[in-house]
């Protein structure tokens, strides 16, 4: 699925484990940048690069990513600058939308709109009947995306480190399809 978006040249829809096998060192380096401004609870630029890949595509389901410039040399065209995931339980007919994250040069340019509709659109294709996503408190402009896609708050969750010490809350969201 490629899509004109602003100054953006495409977004690129496919099957998880299919784009995980075609990664470049390029694509790691800038999931590293991608997944350290998503969350700073761990430091991803040393992390093994299993762990990162495991983190956007490890399960069964779809990547979203937006491709486009991240400066002006020619080493820096056709960047990863957004990326989201959908993970499919067929037992369930539900999809868990993980990891939606626009690098912090290109947030309020709809980048992130764009990625949750092509995977709506995939979870519809797929006949889900329900998306839920976790996020934490803290990520208020997301909240409102989520919620402008018809999302609603259904609960809270209390997060832990590997230790049990509680570290940060997040909101679960559902959508019915």
């Amino acid at each position: 699925m490629i899509e004109k978006l602003n100054n953006v040249p495409k977004i690129e829809l496919s099957v998880l484990e299919e784009y995980r096998a075609e990664m470049s060192e390029v694509d790691i380096s800038d999931l590293r940048v991608l997944r350290a401004q998503l969350s700073n609870r761990r430091d991803w630029s040393t992390a093994p690069v299993d762990d990162l890949l495991n983190e956007f595509y490890s399960l069964n389901g779809y990547s979203c990513m937006i491709r486009g410039p991240l400066g002006d040399t020619e080493d820096m065209q056709d960047r990863i600058i957004a990326t989201g995931q959908l993970v499919i339980n067929e037992k369930r007919e539900v999809g868990t939308v993980e990891s939606i994250v626009a690098h912090k040069a290109f947030r309020g340019q709809g980048l992130g709109r764009s990625i949750m509709k092509n995977l709506l659109q995939a979870a519809r294709d797929r006949g889900l009947s329900k998306l839920e996503l976790t996020s934490s408190e803290s990520r208020v402009a997301a909240h409102g995306l989520y919620r402008s896609l018809g999302f609603e708050v259904v609960g809270k969750k209390q997060k832990y480190d590997e230790s049990g010490n509680p570290t940060h809350e997040t909101c679960l969201f559902e959508l019915s399809l």
